[in-house]
């Protein structure tokens, strides 16, 4: 695939980047496209593709809009499929938890009206009770009770309007 990735570059233009022009013919035919670099930033948090032409991002706590976007409805719609893999029957939504504890959520049409809608959320850091308290997601009663219950064996449900800080609080328990 590479070597007729670049023959076509070759043939294109020899006065452009080839390097970058390769790597993003790459990126849309086998990976996710003009996502994957974001995927490798550490400073985004969370990835969200609204549209073909809508892609913004979650950095600490601000929202922006990203200048990529694909070239075409199409694009997204094989990016999503190569993201949720061979599952049959394709649903109108799907759940995927990578190995490293990155999350992502896909919705289909009809579900999702304007084509493809890709959620990307990084994995969570690790943290600590001591952390959650300092970060005020808990007091100190509450720190206490859950080091009393994981001591004590006890089945612990978490439940939060914000996934991310129940996410850390998972970490923090495990």
């Amino acid at each position: 695939m590479r070597d007729h990735v670049s023959q076509a570059i070759n043939a294109v233009s020899a006065s452009g980047d080839a390097d970058l022009l390769e790597s993003l013919l790459l990126d849309q035919a086998v990976a996710l496209g003009p996502v994957e670099d974001l995927l490798d930033d550490p400073e985004v948090d969370a990835i969200r593709v609204n549209g073909f032409d809508r892609v913004v991002t979650r950095r600490s706590d601000d929202v922006v809009r990203e200048r990529v976007c694909y070239g075409d409805p199409d694009f997204l719609r094989l990016a999503a499929e190569r993201l949720v893999g061979e599952r049959a029957p394709a649903r109108s939504t799907d759940r995927i938890r990578f190995s490293d504890g990155a999350a992502a959520r896909v919705v289909f049409p009809p579900v999702a009206l304007d084509g493809p809608v890709l959620s990307i959320d990084s994995p969570v850091q690790a943290s600590s009770l001591s952390n959650l308290v300092d970060d005020q997601c808990l007091t100190d009663r509450m720190a206490d009770f859950l080091r009393a219950a994981v001591a004590a064996n006890q089945t612990i449900l978490t439940v939060s309007a914000d996934d991310a800080i129940r996410q850390r609080a998972l970490a923090a328990l495990c």
